[in-house]
């Protein structure tokens, strides 16, 4: 999977998504070619993040990630990966308009069952 076909078919998830969610979405949406480890969790790789700053929200997806856990993989997985991560920061961005936090909780709980099993292998 080239970084320029992963682009494309981001460009192709992006076209079937609803204009009203990216209301205050002002950095857009950055791929970013880095294979980026969580911080806390050494083995876990990071796919995408919504981030805010005062200038607004954007999310990132890292390709190298992607590419670091799939590999060689068919592009139709490639995909499926890149739509769940997609959806995941937009639901973190949607839960940031309307003033919640659950799905940040939720990963906090997911990462600490992520260290959980790391540790019990």
């Amino acid at each position: 999977m080239t970084i320029d076909r992963f682009t494309d078919l981001l460009e192709e998830l992006v076209d079937d998504l609803p204009e009203a969610i990216f209301q205050d979405l002002n950095g857009g949406i950055i791929v970013e070619e880095e294979l980026k480890v969580h911080p806390e969790a050494a083995d876990l790789l990071v796919l995408g993040v919504y981030e805010r700053t005062i200038l607004g929200g954007c999310i990132r997806l890292y390709y190298g990630s992607f590419t670091g856990k799939l590999g060689g993989a068919p592009e139709l997985l490639y995909k499926a990966e890149m739509k769940a991560t997609l959806y995941h920061e937009f639901t973190h961005h949607l839960e940031y308009l309307g003033g919640a936090d659950d799905l940040a909780v939720q990963d906090i709980h997911e990462l600490e069952e992520f260290r959980n099993r790391s540790l019990n292998e």
